[in-house]
């Protein structure tokens, strides 16, 4: 059965000399304004190597990913977290989940 749910992949880097401690207690602080936003469901934070993060947001339908994207852009604990973010390393896609295995 095929789902409406949404999955905001973001992969990026961090700026140069950012503290991780500092980048994930902004993480942290983060995910309280975004989990009031309408339609979501959870969000996972993964670290790869030579400094890539994925950031993975799943939200109850595409339409709550996409109006989140604008949303995010007024909170302020969000705004501190983009603050770490190297914009030009920045890549976003959405997908809608077709299936999922236990």
């Amino acid at each position: 059965m095929p789902s409406s749910i949404a999955v905001e992949i973001v992969h990026f880097k961090v700026k140069p000399g950012t503290n991780e401690q500092t980048f994930l207690k902004a993480s942290a602080g983060m995910i309280q304004e975004l989990s009031k936003l309408s339609g979501f469901l959870d969000r996972e934070l993964l670290q790869g190597e030579n400094g890539q993060w994925t950031d993975i947001v799943h939200w109850e339908s595409m339409d709550h990913a996409l109006k989140a994207t604008d949303d995010v852009m007024r909170l302020p604990l969000c705004l501190v977290y983009f603050g770490y973010i190297d914009d030009t390393s920045l890549q976003m896609m959405h997908f809608t989940l077709s299936q999922r295995y236990p």
